[in-house]
């Protein structure tokens, strides 16, 4: 399940007119079903969410079905929006996103694979970059300005901290077996920053500094994507209203945090206003906290008769507050807010706003602030306030993996590959390298020790022989074991190749790294060298227990605390012998339990299909972007919470506009409304459906696959739908992987 990384946004909802409510409960039943005008009903043209909605999995649903459940609801969120009575600066919803496949130990703010140090309107069009008006102290100007994320360390901040993508084997703070085989991503303190950019030099009556909070002397400036209204500024400290604004004339309500307000008329400088039943007076430019949420007074229009008074009201939990540089942003947890403000030279003309990342958050069970409880994981984001813009790790570019085993076995050795030859050696014991379930592939070796051409085989055995260690194949047409290549190294700390793993893009070098050991017997390592240049090499030590024997791993016979076993080398090297959880290296190696191989005697381990491309797939994602209005008519994101229910849950399914996830083995309803049957199921592995159906006066549309990560894979692209071609009540979804996605 994903964690809940985001912030909470404001949810705010226009007055509407009793016809367009009517109309719109009508417009679900007159709908033609076609998939190509998803997402609606779900969601209508104009950012209406259908509180019908309801998300559906099979109550024994696998992982993969509750994550594509997951990736649908959170398109849907970001497409809700709301219209208001505003004007001038407002926020209009769209967005877009900037991604990159980043190599593990590299940070985000890699100019070679990253998305380098800054992010700005060259990287995401909804990011401003536009101009400013400040009109103050008779001076009128319009200046240039942009927003930009700053990624790896701030300037102004204590250090260049980085933001990386690791592993429990690569992150050089915190090597700990408990971050398991896990990818994730730290966030340092001071690692993101989102700045307000002024792009040419403030006029001396533009100060901050010269705001005073009355009528045409305070700046108004989209932040965050809302319009903050700085009332008065010292150098390192501004007082602004940080609430929602809004425009209302009498008898106008809007609804925030859950509740109604209701502006209802003006009288003697005051405004009469309702939240949610509790009414109080506001003078014009002051503010109350009436029923928990602070209203904030502002432009009182009192002219005869009701019908034309008028007011701007700033509301939220906060409406006007002061605050200086390092304080806890708006809204943010006192103790341990996730942003804090970025405030600097106020008083001049090129000031400093903006706001830092303040949480330090390298451990696998953070406690300090309840939004985080760990880094960044494989299908996790983290946000700007009001969910302005996103960091996400989508996920992995590698998904595939081959299973190797080393242990020990008894076998007969040849000396060539000729169906006559006779045994050199028999029942010798040997290191046996094995490709898991691989039929002649999955490793490469010498043909024979003259012919240094590589082979493809399945088995690696490795012998100890007096003095010498050999190398020896499984042939590839029969099961017997020929020389590959001899006399590995008679030399003390020798160091050659040994073999290579193979398994699709993934070919990299084992080499052997031989010594004389105690008392005649040789011992020696297998160093796996991946092609991520980040990578470090795993080191595993082998021993024989008497000459020309090899029957155990490690310097001693049976489980030992003896260190450098299972060693993974490099600047940041790390003994992982007796490590109980299994752990990645950079290259994507996953390294099976080595504490319970140790006691063994074994050593298991799994290798992606592209050692070179083990990336994750990192999205930057702007929400929205503030403009001028210039309709007359405005919108703000929504707050939606989706409903998400078992199939068990699910009384009368006309109730509702449903997504069911999930095909009829996992999820009965899939047979109930839209008539597949487990026994009956017509698909491929490989395939999934997107179907669209009438449910009473609702709608249902089925997301299923013949297997789970088929499901997922239907759900990745309903959620990103206008990427794809949905037409017509009925599509199949086809693919291999999380990017290899077809509709047709």
């Amino acid at each position: 399940m994903q964690e809940k990384f985001v912030l909470k946004a404001i949810k705010k909802v226009a007055a509407i007119s009793t016809g367009i409510a009517m109309l719109g409960a009508t417009l679900t039943g007159a709908m033609a079903l076609d998939l190509a005008d998803y997402p609606a009903p779900f969601v209508s043209a104009t950012g209406i969410y259908d509180n019908a909605n309801v998300f559906v999995v099979g109550a024994n649903a696998a992982a993969a079905d509750t994550l594509g459940l997951a990736d649908i609801t959170t398109s849907l969120q970001y497409l809700a929006k709301t219209e208001v009575a505003s004007s001038g600066t407002v926020v209009v919803v769209g967005g877009d996103q900037k991604l990159a496949d980043i190599p593990l130990k590299i940070g985000l703010n890699d100019t070679t694979d990253g998305f380098t140090q800054t992010v700005d309107d060259s990287d995401l069009e909804s990011f401003l970059d536009t101009t400013l008006n400040i009109n103050m102290n008779d001076e009128d100007e319009d200046y240039d300005i942009h927003e930009e994320i700053t990624l790896g360390g701030a300037t102004g901040s204590t250090g260049s901290e980085t933001i990386a993508v690791e592993t429990g084997l690569s992150f050089g703070l915190r090597q700990r077996e408990e971050w398991k085989e896990r990818v994730f991503i730290p966030i340092m303190r001071n690692s993101i920053k989102y700045n307000f950019k002024f792009d040419e030099n403030l006029k001396d009556a533009n100060f901050f500094t010269t705001t005073n909070g009355t009528f045409g002397n305070t700046i108004k400036m989209p932040f965050l994507g809302k319009t903050l209204e700085v009332a008065s500024a010292t150098n390192t400290t501004v007082t602004v209203n940080v609430g929602d604004k809004f425009q209302l004339k009498s008898g106008d309500s809007v609804e925030i945090e859950g509740k109604k307000i209701t502006f209802h008329q003006a009288g003697n400088s005051k405004a009469l206003i309702e939240v949610d039943g509790s009414t109080a007076t506001v003078s014009d430019n002051d503010d109350e906290v009436i029923n928990g949420l602070e209203v904030r007074v502002e432009d009182l229009l009192d002219e005869q008769g009701i019908e034309f008074d008028a007011v701007t009201l700033w509301v939220g939990k906060q409406a006007r507050e002061q605050y200086k540089d390092n304080d806890p942003f708006v809204g943010e947890d006192q103790t341990d807010p996730l942003w804090r403000w970025d405030l600097a030279s106020l008083n001049t003309n090129n000031p400093t706003i903006g706001i830092l990342w303040d949480l330090n958050i390298d451990t696998e069970n953070e406690r300090a602030n309840p939004l985080i409880q760990h880094p960044i994981y494989e299908g996790e984001q983290i946000c700007l306030p009001w969910d302005y813009a996103c960091i996400k790790f989508d996920s992995l570019k590698i998904d595939k993996y081959q299973d190797y085993e080393v242990d020990f076995d008894t076998v007969d050795l040849y000396n060539d590959t000729s169906s006559s030859a006779t045994a050199i050696r028999t029942s010798a014991n040997v290191i046996k390298i094995n490709a898991v379930g691989a039929s002649a592939t999955g490793l490469l070796a010498q043909t024979s020790p003259d012919d240094t051409t590589l082979t493809k085989t399945d088995t690696i055995y490795i012998e100890a022989n007096s003095t010498r260690v050999n190398v020896y194949r499984r042939k590839q047409d029969e099961s017997k074991a020929v020389l590959a290549k001899s006399n590995v190294s008679t030399d003390t700390g020798g160091n050659t190749l040994g073999f290579k793993i193979d398994y699709r893009d993934s070919t990299f070098p084992v080499y052997l790294n031989t010594f004389q050991g105690e008392s005649g017997a040789r011992s020696f390592n297998l160093t796996f060298q991946t092609e991520q240049s980040n990578d470090n090499n795993l080191t595993v030590f082998f021993k024989e227990d008497a000459a020309n024997s090899f029957k155990y791993l490690g310097h001693e016979q049976g489980y030992t605390t003896t260190t450098k076993d299972i060693y993974y080398l490099g600047t940041n090297a790390v003994d992982i012998s007796n490590w109980k959880e299994n752990t990645r290296t950079v290259g994507g190696i996953m390294i099976k339990d080595p504490e319970a191989d140790a006691s063994s005697d074994t050593f298991h381990f799994s290798v992606p299909a592209d050692d070179k491309e083990f990336k994750a797939n990192i999205i930057i994602s702007a929400k929205g972007k503030t403009g001028v209005e210039k309709s007359g008519k405005s919108y703000i994101p929504t707050k939606v919470t989706p409903v998400t229910k078992l199939h068990t849950e699910i009384s009368d399914p006309t109730a509702y506009n449903l997504v069911v996830v999930g095909g009829p083995c996992a999820n009965p309803l899939a047979e109930d409304l839209f008539g597949y049957t487990c026994s009956g199921w017509a698909f491929k592995t490989g395939e999934a459906v997107v179907k669209l159906v009438a449910n009473g006066d609702h709608v249902a549309m089925l997301v299923a696959g013949t297997t789970a990560d088929d499901t997922r894979r239907a759900a990745k692209a309903v959620a990103n739908y206008d990427s794809y071609k949905f037409k017509g009540t009925e599509k199949v979804v086809k693919g291999t992987s999380a990017t290899d996605i077809m509709v047709e």
